[in-house]
C-alpha cells in the first residue's frame, strides 16, 4: 500500500500546496543563479525549465553521418542481383495462384449460413410429442411446473 493511499484529503491538499511552493522557490533560485552568471555553483539552465539545444555544427555532423549510412544501404541494394524465376518455377507459381483464386471464388458463391442447424419437420414433430408426454406426466402428478 502506498503512502498516498494512507493520507487524508486534507493532508493531500497540504502536500500539493507545499509542492507548488517548492516549485516556485526552485524557479526563483534558478533566476537568481542565471542573473549571477552561475557563480554560486547552481547551473543556471535547469532541464525542468529550458530545452537543451544542439549547435548547428553538431546537427551538420549528425546529418552527414546519417547520409553516409544511407549511402551504404542504398549501395548494397544496387549491388544485390535481382533474382529471377525459371520458366518452370513461374509456371508452378501461376498454376498455384489460379487454383487458389478458383477456391476463393467457389467459396464466395455459397450462401452464408447463420450457424444454426435446421430441424426437419419429422424431428420437430417427434420433439413436440416428447414434450407433450412430459407435460402430461407433470399434470397427472398435480403439479403446475416441471
Amino acid at each position: 500500500m502506498s503512502i498516498i493511499q494512507l493520507l487524508t484529503a486534507q493532508q493531500l491538499r497540504r502536500a500539493a500546496v507545499i509542492k507548488d511552493k517548492i516549485t516556485t522557490l526552485e524557479r526563483d533560485l534558478a533566476k537568481i543563479a542565471k542573473d549571477m552568471g552561475g557563480i554560486i555553483g547552481i547551473p543556471f539552465v535547469s532541464r525542468k525549465f529550458g530545452r537543451r539545444k544542439m549547435g548547428a555544427a553538431a546537427r551538420k555532423r549528425i546529418g552527414a553521418a546519417q547520409r553516409v549510412r544511407w549511402a551504404k544501404v542504398k549501395e548494397k541494394r544496387k549491388s544485390r542481383a535481382k533474382r529471377k524465376f525459371s520458366a518452370a518455377g513461374r509456371a508452378r507459381l501461376i498454376a498455384a495462384l489460379k487454383l487458389r483464386w478458383a477456391k476463393a471464388s467457389r467459396k464466395s458463391t455459397k450462401p452464408k449460413t447463420t450457424g444454426r442447424r435446421k430441424l426437419s419437420a419429422a424431428a420437430k414433430a417427434r420433439l413436440a410429442a416428447i414434450a407433450r408426454a412430459r407435460w402430461a406426466k407433470v399434470k397427472a402428478a398435480g403439479k403446475k411446473a416441471l
